[in-house]
């Protein structure tokens, strides 16, 4: 790629007609391609953002970056979106997670609306607060704006996922809407507790989960969450992207 010497963690996106968008850390940089051999280099999002980066495709092949933060709300998510192939890039939330807690390892989905401006944009993410939970929070407007952020785990069988808590990235159904958040965990609760949490990252974890919500992650009126784990899905040790590639089954 491009101008990504010394880069890590990158993420692809690929439009309806085969654009290829490549954006890698710190900060998230970008290469673009037609035909996913020959790459050209184009504009940086946010110089002063710190990585961690998710890329994804909205309508009328608008492109969003997800990253972590610099500057003012360093340590909580960034959400960019271009609708000119990556020539410019507009800043559309510098608090997506809408949470006081540290944010890290974000992932973005979006379902296209009729315009990038009705696109529906889904972050999930994890936290370095007293709860260590995964969460994700949800946009209507292309970004613009997100509402409160609601706990993947909880009303689910998930129970020994109270921390030490990975987000493995989440995905919506372009045929129905639902929507799948895959997150890994730690082997049990005391020992989660014992090395740390999400503080240290020391794990192990050997478990992957996969929540499911089928009314559009939740009811912007109801208290309750309506999350829940896929059944069978608790304890295996698959690669996570196997898990997301399955999730209609």
């Amino acid at each position: 790629m491009p101008g990504s010497g010394g880069g890590s963690e990158p993420s692809l996106a690929i439009t309806n007609n085969g654009i290829r968008y490549v954006s890698w850390q710190a900060p998230g940089m970008f290469a673009k391609s037609a035909d996913g051999v020959n790459f050209n280099q184009i504009t940086t999002p946010d110089s002063g953002a710190s990585g961690d980066v998710t890329n994804a495709i909205g309508s009328n092949g608008a492109i969003y970056n997800g990253q972590i933060c610099g500057g003012a709300t360093t340590l909580h998510t960034c959400i960019y979106r271009s609708t000119d192939g990556g020539t410019t890039w507009q800043t559309r939330n510098m608090l997506a997670d809408n949470h006081p807690g540290a944010s890290d390892r974000p992932w973005i989905t979006v379902l296209p609306g009729a315009n990038p401006d009705q696109d529906t944009v889904y972050l999930e993410f994890h936290t370095f607060s007293p709860e260590d939970l995964v969460y994700v929070t949800k946009s209507t407007d292309g970004g613009l704006n997100f509402g409160p952020p609601i706990p993947v785990e909880q009303g689910t069988n998930a129970l020994d996922s109270t921390c030490n808590t990975i987000p493995g990235g989440i995905i919506v159904d372009q045929n129905n809407g639902n929507i799948y958040a895959l997150w890994l965990a730690g082997d049990d609760v005391v020992q989660n507790e014992t090395t740390g949490c999400n503080y240290s990252q020391i794990g192990p974890f050997p478990k992957a989960y996969v929540s499911k919500s089928t009314d559009g992650h939740y009811l912007d009126t109801r208290p309750c969450l309506p999350w829940g784990v896929r059944p069978g899905n608790e304890h295996r040790r698959q690669r996570g992207q196997d898990l997301l590639d399955h999730h209609g089954g």
